[in-house]
């Protein structure tokens, strides 16, 4: 069919018409077509990384799922909508809003990691839309309920999985644990760390170093940041590593370094979490052949399944067909979870019907109320996270894939098999605690790995042996005149050597002997700082603890005994015979003396009273028996003791050392001397050189009693036992041994041989060879207890006693109640809604401000601002500044949108403030892509190379946080803390375990370790943060250290925080609270109710300059426009926070000024010229490195006292603490080892940070 177009009106109006039809179908085009809502139709968003295996995997199982349910449904149908995130998360903010806006999709499914399942999340709670989350679910389950009520995680508790690695280093006995995970850009895992922390804890394991690695897509040479990270674990002592979080392409950078090292060797161990595990039976071989030996943690589910094996079949069909270049077409964990979730939407719209699957909550709680059997597992869900007991299989990499092992669940912990019943999994008949014989270890080991850099000929153990050593019956040192080393012999030497031989049946020990001139303390101090290995000789185990022992020819229980039968007797004469005997009756005082003066005058045979009963008679006959052989024992004892004169002692008691001040020897290298100084306070002490110079100075004069070791003294009465004996008390210690670091296997092994040795007497011949015979003098034995009468000696003869007595009392008075005396004796943005796009000024910079203007902070960073942008105007002819401001009401997701609309609308140039490190990357994400640089006022963040490669329009204002921990780690190593506790809040979204993990390598510096993260979600998430709080800082009562770091904290969670610890005492005495820049550069606006729950606490503040001109003049203006503009508040002062925004604007002004008014319109150029800027600021210097400022800060140290603080100095790393500040030129002013007196917790002025 023909049409002819003609010229008529008619025409012109159809004409108008098409073109105005055309016109917008172009803008259609252009814009996005909404979807129209189909009532039958369930609208689904899935976003997946669609260039994976994992998102192949899950794309093709959703997929069978929609299938699958539209071909079973009559009048309900399923439309699944695909989206691509690409590999970094922030995008998943925009793509969730296409989705629901533009797709008008019901639900979102998928996201790949807890990154995008947060942000995705987040999108969801503000439009009412469920997302089902197939990432692994968060560790901190409050949160996530509390923040993204319309989050349903289609993941177990991780908790499970974390048990279970805890498990597996328990049953090898593995005590130091290094940890690798992929830290990531945005979100936070600190709180899995601190899981994991506990959990080895609880098995007696710890980490002893935790290696993060930050994302792979953000590494521009990954190859080489891998090689050199993993150089690191080189220096450390642990061989057990825990891959706890890692993509694939970070892994297999992360093994094929390692095997390249020699970490993938003989006593290396390996452990991989499901991240890797579950990914094992599709990845590529070199990658197999990188990880031989390694265990692995694998979700487990049923292969044999009728529903399983369909599914199987159906998938592997439709996945070659839809990617043939892939080799391996077998479903994994994450196709079975992705049809799952499916599933239960499926399940969901079902049950709904027709009508309600519109309404978004009726929706989430049928999908929650979802109760089945899936692929995956039984699927329930409590508290928007799958409830049911995950079980996971334990497999082993072998050749070309692997091999299993077992199983493992929270219920029956390790089992070599299960039985399959309706879904649910139990125990097989052959269950185990262990693996030991099943396992293929790295290096083709037969044995299992001591998980610790064990010794090799190339790098032998060194053993620290104190050179000049006495006495030489214990160890001596002599010169080889051949090889010209040094050859040691000795008691210790042969005691050494037998232990390797034990040793040697499972492993060589290689190993060198080094000589040491130096005390025992310091010979120990070595093996503790790693100079040593370990140490061999006489060393004391020293225990504080005092034991006295007295020469007496009976012991305590023998004495207490027998004045019990005593008095027992004597009560069982006045029973029977004050009834019919003159002499035992009158008053019952009178009878009972009586009874008493008969009782003990029968111990000298002296009793004069009659007695008129048989019964008595029996039982006194049996009592004087028990006297004579008492009395005959105890005078042949103390004869024994008292009647050797020739080896009486001169000096027989400490009092009378100490009366007559007599003079005293000891070792010269022994604890002895600080013992009998400090504890015994002697003070006329004699210092031998020589074990061989006792007898002379004896002689002599010059000492009247030794002081020796056990061992040095059992040497000396073997040489010298008949002119010298031992007397007095002896103090007990804890023996000698040999010294090994802290957690080291070998020292277990030591132990075990040692006992072996003991049990087929090799000790006691090395006793006999360098002590000699017992026999060779007849006094040599020193041990007094040989000669102690003891109870066990007389327990007969006092049983007899007791049941005579019994007897006849029973025989007396029937109604007595018998007692048997023998036995009983040893038995957890708002902008205006219309707003127009601005039209851009070529003469005019328009800066867009994200800050938090409700806060105290915010409000001194907008007044700060303005003050600066004026004055530039004010100055400058042909140049404006122009700032807007946007609040993102304490939602960091809303800093996207923001930076979008201020970048997209108001047309701004750069982008400043940013309230957290959260809404930093989050805007720097959209800076990138807008290239806009993005001036940050949040704290640094740890990961610098990070930050550089990943947002290089980013430019922090702020000094590299580990000036301030190193600032923190000073603190502690001045008072000497040895444990600590970390409390800091946790981001919903981005990571601070770099942080923490640069805390504790500088606590380690200084010898200090944190013995617990108390990490507190944050504040904007809590119902009731008061009651979370209170239950949290309980946790801390029962930790021993009482030094805690408060490292990041909001102003509104720390205030709960103090008002608890101290309610419960923890801000009590022996308590230290030492509080970082989040909190104490808020001291001066804060309420003087929060600082009344802070007395006593250590702050570090930022430290500036308040007596330039400059800032004078800053001050007066900043107190007049605050008060003007916030008259409620009460304190005009102006914080570190106002000076640095005053800062960022001047920076971005001489910027400007340098590049005229042609130039700012180029974002490159822009940002150089802020990066070269060169100024003195009312914060400091401001010079930018690598996208953040030099680190070269001041911190002031300020002690909370009464309603303000008070200043004890100043910190930098150039010169650590100082009384007073530098000046520019860098002259000194007077410097101090320790800060004046720093008024403690509970006002205690003594050593404080461990719990009594």
């Amino acid at each position: 069919m023909n049409f002819q177009l003609s010229s008529s009106n008619a025409g012109s109006k159809v004409s108008y018409f098409l073109s105005l039809v055309l016109a917008s179908f172009l803008l259609s085009i252009s814009l996005g077509l909404v979807v129209e809502a189909d009532p039958s139709s369930t609208n689904i968003g899935a976003i997946i990384d669609v260039d994976s295996r994992v998102g192949k995997e899950q794309k093709t199982a959703m997929i069978m799922a929609v299938h699958n349910f539209n071909n079973n449904s009559r009048n309900r149908r399923l439309e699944i909508y695909f989206s691509n995130t690409g590999k970094d998360p922030v995008q998943v903010v925009s793509t969730a809003e296409e989705l629901i806006g533009k797709k008008q999709v019901q639900l979102i499914v998928g996201t790949r990691t807890w990154e995008e399942a947060a942000l995705a999340a987040d999108v969801g709670k503000q439009a009412q839309v469920p997302v089902l989350s197939l990432a692994e679910a968060s560790s901190t389950q409050l949160l996530t309920q509390n923040r993204w009520p319309f989050l349903v995680q289609m993941a177990t508790d991780s908790r499970e999985q974390i048990n279970c690695i805890a498990d597996i280093v328990n049953s090898y006995h593995w005590r130091k644990i290094i940890v690798i995970h992929e830290d990531n850009s945005y979100f936070a895992n600190s709180g899995l760390l601190n899981t994991l922390s506990e959990a080895l804890e609880n098995v007696g394991a710890a980490i002893e170093y935790d290696m993060f690695l930050p994302p792979f897509s953000s590494l521009s040479d990954p190859e080489a940041f891998v090689r050199q990270e993993a150089a690191k674990l080189m220096s450390k002592q642990s061989r057990v590593f825990i891959v706890l979080q890692s993509s694939l392409p970070l892994a297999t950078h992360l093994f094929r370094e390692a095997k390249q090292i020699g970490l993938m060797d003989r006593d290396s161990v390996w452990i991989l979490t499901d991240s890797i595990s579950d990914l094992l039976d599709s990845v590529d071989p070199s990658f197999i052949s990188f990880t031989q030996g390694a265990i692995g943690i694998k979700n487990y589910y049923s292969e044999s399944t009728r529903e399983f094996l369909d599914f199987k079949d159906q998938f592997q069909k439709n996945f070659r067909l839809e990617y043939p270049d892939e080799d391996n077409s077998d479903p994994g964990i994450h196709a079975l979870k992705a049809y799952d979730s499916i599933t239960a939407i499926a399940e969901a719209v079902k049950g709904l019907g027709r009508e309600n699957t519109s309404n978004p909550k009726l929706l989430l709680n049928e999908i929650q109320s979802n109760n089945f059997i899936g692929l995956s597992g039984e699927i329930l869900f409590r508290g928007g996270k799958l409830e049911r007991k995950s079980t996971f299989k334990i497999v082993n990499i072998v050749g070309k894939r692997y091999k299993e092992l077992g199983f493992w669940s929270s219920k029956f912990v390790f089992s070599g098999s299960l039985l399959e019943e309706k879904g649910t999994w139990a125990v097989g008949v052959n269950s185990m605690n262990e693996l030991l014989s099943l396992v293929d270890w790295p290096g083709e080991l037969n044995r299992v790995p001591k998980g610790w850099a064990m010794p090799t000929d190339a790098v032998p153990m060194k053993i620290g042996v104190p050179e000049n050593h006495y006495p030489f019956t214990l160890l001596k040192g002599k010169s080889d005149e051949t090889s010209n080393e040094k050859k040691f012999e000795g008691f210790c030497i042969d005691l050494f050597d037998e232990v390797l031989k034990v040793l040697n049946k499972s492993y060589t020990l290689h190993y060198e002997f080094v000589p040491f001139n130096g005390n025992y303390n310091e010979l120990v101090g070595n093996v503790s700082n790693k100079n040593f290995d370990a140490a061999v000789g006489d060393v004391p185990v020293k225990k504080i603890q005092m034991a006295w022992i007295f020469v007496k020819p009976f012991t305590w229980n023998m004495w207490m005994v027998t004045f019990a039968i005593l008095f027992y007797t004597m009560f069982v004469v006045w029973f029977i015979e004050h009834q019919s005997n003159p002499e035992f009756k009158g008053p019952r005082k009178d009878q009972l003396g009586t009874a008493m003066f008969f009782t003990i005058s029968s111990l000298f045979f002296a009793h004069k009273e009659n007695i008129i009963s048989n019964y008595t008679k029996l039982v006194v006959v049996v009592w004087l028996f028990v006297v004579l052989v008492l009395s005959s024992s105890y005078q042949a004892n103390l004869t024994s003791m008292l009647t050797v004169s020739r080896l009486e002692p001169s000096v027989t008691r400490l009092d009378s050392i100490k009366n007559t001040n007599a003079p005293v020897g000891s070792d010269s290298d022994s604890f002895i001397q600080g013992y009998l100084r400090d504890v015994l306070n002697l003070q006329n002490i004699k210092t031998i050189s020589s074990q061989d110079r006792y007898p002379e100075e004896f002689k002599s004069g010059n000492i009247s009693a030794a002081f020796l070791e056990l061992s040095h003294q059992k040497v000396f009465l073997k040489d010298h036992c008949k002119d010298y004996t031992v007397t007095g008390p002896t103090y007990s210690f804890g023996g000698l041994g040999f010294v090994f670091q802290k957690s080291s296997p070998i020292a277990r092994d030591v132990s075990e041989a040692i006992l072996t040795l003991m049990e087929c007497g090799t000790i006691e011949d090395l006793k006999k060879k360098w002590f000699g015979s017992p026999e060779t003098c007849s006094n040599s034995d020193d041990d007094s207890e040989a000669d102690i009468l003891s109870l066990k000696s007389f327990r007969g003869l006092y049983i007899k006693l007791g049941r005579v007595s019994i007897i006849n009392q029973e025989r007396e008075d029937s109604s007595l109640y018998i007692v048997d005396f023998a036995s009983s004796l040893w038995t957890n943005v708002d902008f205006d809604p219309l707003v127009q796009i601005v039209e851009a000024d070529p003469s005019s910079t328009n800066i867009g401000a994200i800050i938090d203007v409700d806060s105290r902070v915010g409000k001194e960073q907008k007044t700060a601002m303005i003050m600066a942008m004026h004055n530039f105007n004010n100055n400058s002819r042909n140049q404006t500044l122009e700032i807007y401001f946007r609040n993102t009401s304490k939602d960091a997701v809303k800093a996207v949108t923001t930076a979008e609309e201020l970048i997209g609308r108001q047309q701004v140039r750069l982008i400043i403030g940013t309230r957290t490190w959260e809404e930093v990357a989050l805007a720097a994400y959209v800076g990138e892509r807008a290239q806009v640089p993005i001036l940050s006022l949040a704290a640094a963040s740890s990961t610098e190379l990070l930050t550089q490669n990943r947002w290089p329009f980013l430019v922090q204002m702020a000094t590299d946080t580990r000036e301030q921990i190193n600032c923190t780690a000073a603190i502690v190593n001045s008072y000497h803390w040895r444990k600590i506790i970390v409390i800091h809040e946790d981001s919903s979204y981005f990571s601070n375990s770099g942080l923490l993990t640069t805390l504790s390598e500088a606590l380690e510096n200084v010898g200090a370790a944190i013995e617990y993260d108390l990490i507190l979600p944050p504040f904007s998430s809590l119902s009731d943060p008061e009651g979370f709080v209170r239950q949290e800082t309980a946790k801390l009562i029962s930790k021993q250290s009482r030094v805690f770091i408060v490292f990041q904290l909001s102003l509104p969670l720390a205030t709960h925080l103090f008002r608890e610890a101290k309610q419960i005492g923890l801000m009590g005495r022996d308590s230290a609270w030492i509080l970082t820049d989040s909190i104490s550069d808020l001291l001066d606006s804060v309420d003087s109710s929060f600082i009344s729950f802070m007395q006593g606490a250590i702050g570090i503040k930022n430290d500036y300059s308040e007596s330039t001109r400059q800032f004078l003049d800053f001050k007066d203006q900043f107190r007049k426009n605050f008060r003007l503009e916030y008259p409620d508040e009460d304190n005009s002062e102006p914080g570190i926070h106002a000076l640095k925004a005053y800062d960022s604007i001047t920076a971005i002004a001489e910027a400007v000024k340098e590049l005229g008014r042609d130039n700012t319109s180029n974002p490159r150029l822009l940002l150089n010229e802020i990066q070269s800027n060169n100024f003195i600021g009312l914060s400091g210097e401001i010079r930018f490195h690598g996208g953040k400022l030099e680190p070269k800060s001041t911190f002031k140290i300020v002690n909370i006292v009464g309603k303000r603080y008070k200043e004890l100095g100043t910190w930098s790393s150039k010169i650590g603490f100082s009384g007073s500040h530098v000046d520019e030129k860098g002259s000194e002013g007077y410097w101090c080892s320790q800060y004046e007196r720093v008024v403690q917790l509970g006002k205690l002025a003594r050593g404080i940070g461990s719990s009594p």
